[in-house]
């Protein structure tokens, strides 16, 4: 066992809170998400968030590779943990400093082809009700996608089809229940 690293996986939560989209969606309430992170940048105005990410372990984010194209230099790059308003994240949020990000080595920004990264935190993030880390498609423990489901989306983003903000920030976070096809 690694420090800081969870042993098992925890078990999946079953959510269904009968929304359609996260254009058209609705506030997430707090803790409803607890994998959720919010990545920032210092020179993002506002909120800082440019990209979301989940929390997989108590010190690694997965996220998109796409995030980094103009980042040059990922140690200003922070992660919020257990939020769901970035502007008010609230007693349970936790900050964490990036320690490594890993994009993947096929990652095409052209195409977004292998568009996934990771981000290992400074030090590994302490779980509680608003914290905690995501399940994760396995298919040695047995938990795998391998046809249409219905899945979760939930961040901070745009709320309209043009990509608008309704409010001016990216907040409180949407959710929305979308359908998802996966290839055996």
């Amino acid at each position: 066992s690694l420090p800081g690293i969870p042993t098992a996986i925890p078990p999946c939560p079953r959510r269904d809170h009968g929304m359609t989209r996260i254009v058209g969606g609705t506030d997430a309430k707090p803790g409803a998400w607890p994998w959720m992170v919010s990545i920032q940048h210092p020179s993002i105005p506002g909120t800082k968030h440019f990209c979301g990410g989940s929390l997989i372990r108590a010190d690694w984010v997965l996220t998109a590779a796409h995030c980094f194209d103009l980042i040059f230099n990922s140690s200003l790059v922070s992660v919020v943990i257990g939020a769901t308003q970035l502007t008010q994240p609230g007693p349970g949020a936790q900050f964490r400093q990036i320690k490594k990000l890993i994009r993947h080595e096929n990652y095409e920004r052209r195409d977004m082809s292998n568009d996934i990264a990771l981000l290992e935190l400074r030090r590994p993030v302490d779980c509680s009700p608003y914290i905690q880390v995501a399940c994760v498609a396995d298919a040695i423990l047995g938990l795998s996608v391998t046809q249409e489901r219905n899945c979760w989306i939930a961040g901070w983003g745009a709320t309209t089809v043009k990509g608008e903000f309704s409010r001016g920030t990216p907040e409180p976070a949407q959710h929305t229940e979308e359908m998802v096809w996966a290839s055996p």
